[in-house]
């Protein structure tokens, strides 16, 4: 499935967003703009994230992971729209949110109990 996909998006396709994703994105643009504006003005450092850009990123593997998966149940063949759908970004959002806070949780775990966790994340890949 996901070599049939890969392929036939090989070529290359171009996505967008539709209306409405592309509002829900300005939007947050703007409001991270508005923080690093705040952020310069109080002389507090800058807010640093590609949040945006991964959800762009997601967005995309929703949309046409989605779509692939709906065409496979209904056992037809998967027709690609390039244009990304609002929900598509609502859920990209709501899972790289979710991946932020995580982050943080372990950011403020490490830092108040130094720990080297990288052995607990090698240990489970080992066969």
């Amino acid at each position: 499935m996901f070599h049939e996909r890969y392929s036939s998006h090989e070529a290359g396709k171009n996505y967008s967003l539709d209306q409405e994703a592309q509002d829900i994105m300005d939007n947050r643009e703007e409001e991270f703009i508005h923080a690093i504006n705040e952020a310069l003005t109080n002389g507090t450092p800058t807010p640093m994230n590609k949040t945006t850009d991964l959800i762009y990123q997601v967005a995309l593997a929703i949309h046409v992971l989605s779509t692939t998966i709906s065409a496979l149940l209904e056992k037809t063949k998967p027709v690609y729209n390039t244009s990304i759908p609002a929900d598509c970004i609502t859920k990209a959002t709501t899972l790289i949110e979710y991946a932020e806070g995580q982050k943080d949780v372990m950011m403020s775990v490490s830092s108040a109990f130094p720990v080297n966790f990288s052995h607990v994340i090698f240990d489970a890949y080992k066969i």
